[in-house]
């Protein structure tokens, strides 16, 4: 049972080298609740003296095509995780040997296999592949994404900010504010409260965000119907346990810009934003964003992670990143390979 894990996930996810949000159970069951409720779990818990010292979660995505169905194994949570890791007790390195073992067994079961969104460095990530080399389980291993990151210990705003950006870029900024106030007033609100969160959220959907984004069509995360429960459900759990920042800028009481942030073992987690598309010129967005920033500096963050994406906005304030990788495992069986060639795999 998926939900008899839950303190076994907890106990592992606070073992892990780099814990990041969106391993935490208050965001992966949400997921599972509403992006793969109709989907099968396919889960593999490794047990060792009857305590749990691993587990890797599946969902089983089907693609029905020319007559064949090719069975995909994905990690729970990926798509809208910026980053996933893998649930080992780093004392019991030995539980994904386990793991792979079951894996072949049940070969049968599935086509292919996707783990997708993991850091490049984890421990974790290295020993599934060797562990897939050794069984003659054929591995590629793809960059995916880069995630720019500042680090901000020991750093106050004025000098970071003072030492990043141009004296020009500075006034520019500048006169963007000034304009900003002389339409109205103008408020930038930090919302930690639950029953806020919700009804911040609830104007963001709202709210006349364009239709695309530097040429590219723009699908906020919140949506749809699952995605908007998704949010709902897990923003109000992360603001319970003060992991979730929201900002949103006002002007005369209309929202114009919004950030949404989660704070997790001493980082901050640049989610998402945006804001009203008749704002574009004044630089709402942008204004948001640097105050965001600001406040991490102010409330002693150790890291800022802009998570996915290589955006030229990113690198204003950074030149360091992270890389994310797909770690993709094929079926080496006939009828497997004759799955993939059909669809096009």
């Amino acid at each position: 049972e998926w939900l008899a894990l839950e303190p076994d996930w907890r106990r592992l996810e606070a073992l892990l080298e780099q814990r990041v949000p969106f391993m935490t159970w208050e965001w992966q069951e949400p997921w599972r609740r509403h992006f793969a409720a109709d989907k099968d779990l396919m889960v593999f818990v490794c047990r060792q003296d009857a305590v749990v010292v691993a587990i890797l979660p599946f969902i089983v995505e089907r693609c029905r095509r020319r007559k064949t169905e090719l069975r995909t194994l994905k990690l729970v949570g990926s798509g809208l995780s910026d980053q996933l890791c893998l649930l080992v007790d780093p004392a019991v390195p030995e539980a994904v040997d386990s793991i792979v073992d079951e894996l072949a067994a049940r070969s049968t079961e599935w086509d292919i296999i996707e783990l997708d969104d993991i850091d490049s460095e984890e421990p974790s990530a290295r020993r599934y592949h060797q562990a897939f080399d050794r069984r003659g389980l054929r591995i590629e291993k793809t960059v995916t994404s880069v995630r720019p990151y500042l680090e901000t210990s020991g750093q106050d705003w004025a000098s970071f900010y003072t030492r990043q950006r141009s004296s020009r870029t500075r006034k520019r900024k500048r006169n963007q504010l000034r304009r900003l106030q002389a339409l109205g007033t103008l408020e930038v609100r930090t919302v930690t409260d639950p029953d806020d969160y919700l009804a911040g959220l609830d104007r963001i959907i709202a709210l006349n965000e364009r239709g695309s984004y530097h040429g590219q069509e723009r699908h906020r995360p919140f949506d749809g119907e699952a995605g908007r429960g998704f949010f709902r459900e897990m923003g109000v759990a992360f603001a319970r346990n003060s992991w979730l920042l929201m900002w949103l800028t006002e002007l005369d009481g209309r929202l114009i810009a919004y950030e949404l942030g989660l704070r997790y073992q001493g980082r901050h987690f640049d989610y998402y934003g945006g804001f009203d598309s008749d704002y574009f010129k004044s630089s709402a967005g942008s204004l948001l964003k640097m105050r965001s920033l600001q406040a991490c500096f102010e409330d002693g963050v150790r890291a800022v992670d802009f998570l996915r994406g290589s955006h030229e906005w990113k690198k204003q304030w950074t030149d360091d990143c992270r890389t994310n990788v797909r770690l993709t495992i094929a079926n080496p069986s006939l009828s497997s390979r004759f799955r993939c060639f059909v669809q096009g795999y």
